[in-house]
């Protein structure tokens, strides 16, 4: 978590690695023996990517080489299908939310493609908001790449939640359950809202225009209270998190509630300006205490 602003960037899954070479020669061997050839070299290239996407770089490379990764993986399953019956490959990976999961336990073996894309894809998700949550947001580009970054980790964990996790037969750790995938979808996209709303206080819009992002901001961090409020994820730094959000909703919700004052003065609605303060000062106090230092509500 950044100790200035608190955006909350997702650990990555760790892997064990697994040889998927010999399987996938050995398959290739009876089904295309004509082609053993000509397929080893693209073979040893997705054992490469195998390798690397076990430690991908922080940076905008390592995102792009996980997805060449995950798109390899997705065309060749009609045709070297990995699964128990055809081409047995092990893969194991451990849940992200808990740092010794390697010893307690919290880890999940499949033999099945579709397995390894959703660690994959979970990984990519997590990568992009750690890019995010790196940022400088006193900057414009920090700012803009903060903010696209989140919302392709939403987009990643919204895919995982709806097209892929549902076809698994078992969920294999709790970072997978659809409950959690959730969360992380409301989480990013009330992220990426901050720094939209941040960039247009800095671009100097109108009140009305901020007012209104500020709310959807705050909006957004509710929703994601509420579902990260619902999951049990004791040891881990889920429940701090949780306590950002509800404290985000209400920074947020506080300054919509003071630019609503502004433009309530602009109309000479005084008894709405005076009622609109004072529920922003109630919110952002909440805010600063519900904070815990965590971020700075300016």
């Amino acid at each position: 978590m950044s100790s200035s602003t608190g955006m909350i960037g997702i650990d990555l899954k760790k892997g064990d690695r697994v040889d998927i070479t010999r399987p996938l020669v050995r398959f290739i061997r009876g089904a295309f023996p004509e082609k053993v050839e000509d397929i080893m070299v693209g073979i040893e290239d997705l054992s490469k990517m195998r390798d690397s996407s076990l430690t991908p770089e922080k940076s905008e490379k390592g995102v792009d080489s996980l997805l060449r990764y995950y798109l390899q993986l997705t065309s060749m399953d009609s045709k070297l299908p990995i699964n128990e019956n055809q081409i047995h490959i092990t893969f194991t990976w451990y849940d992200a939310f808990y740092k010794d999961s390697v010893f307690s336990g919290k880890r999940g073996s499949q033999s099945n493609s579709l397995f390894e894309r959703s660690a994959i894809l979970f990984n990519m998700g997590a990568l992009s908001s750690q890019i995010a949550a790196a940022q400088n947001l006193d900057t414009d580009d920090g700012l803009k790449i903060a903010a696209k970054y989140f919302q392709v980790a939403s987009g990643a964990f919204s895919h995982l939640r709806d097209k892929m996790v549902p076809m698994l037969q078992k969920i294999p750790t709790p970072d997978l359950s659809i409950e959690v995938l959730s969360s992380l979808t409301l989480l990013m996209q009330a992220q990426a809202q901050e720094c939209i709303y941040h960039k247009a206080v800095a671009d100097k819009m109108k009140e009305k225009v901020t007012c209104r992002l500020a709310a959807s901001g705050m909006d957004l961090y509710s929703e994601a209270y509420k579902a990260m409020s619902n999951v049990n994820m004791k040891g881990s730094s889920w429940d701090k998190w949780t306590a950002t959000c509800l404290a985000k909703q209400n920074y947020l919700g506080g300054l919509a509630e003071y630019y609503q004052s502004v433009n309530a003065k602009a109309s000479n609605a005084i008894g709405e300006e005076l009622s609109r303060l004072k529920e922003a000062d109630k919110c952002l106090t909440d805010a600063v205490k519900q904070s815990s230092g965590n971020f700075e509500c300016k």
